[in-house]
């Protein structure tokens, strides 16, 4: 049996997540053509978050909205919500090192959102 290796197509898929190739096609197009670092950042609570990451219990959240020009893709910028009800904050995160925490997982059915959007969710 082959097995395939989602981060052949894009560094985005967490260590101990489990995707289909039409699955990881997919991001992999929403990864590619997603802002660059500082191209959104005049849109303020305009911008939109391309991914998104969970922890598998659903307490911790990561908007990606921009991602690293180089062809290593050690960082990206978004919003983060560390355990639910403390709030939200905007800045860098590593998705090497996010990609690497067990529990933590790409959603797959996210659609894309500005932050306006996102933060109200957080605020009911």
């Amino acid at each position: 049996m082959t097995t395939f290796n989602p981060h052949v197509l894009a560094p985005i898929f967490p260590k101990y997540q489990v995707v289909s190739k039409e699955q990881a096609q997919k991001m992999a197009e929403v990864f590619r053509t997603m802002p660059k670092t500082m191209e959104q950042d005049e849109l303020g609570d305009d911008a939109i978050a391309y991914l998104h990451y969970r922890t598998v219990d659903n307490k911790n959240h990561w908007y990606i909205t921009e991602k690293d020009e180089g062809t290593t893709q050690a960082q990206a910028f978004g919003l983060v919500s560390l355990q639910v009800g403390f709030g939200t904050e905007l800045g860098y995160v590593s998705l090497v090192e996010l990609c690497d925490i067990y529990g933590v997982e790409l959603d797959l059915d996210y659609k894309p959102q500005t932050l306006a959007e996102i933060e109200a969710q957080f605020k009911k």
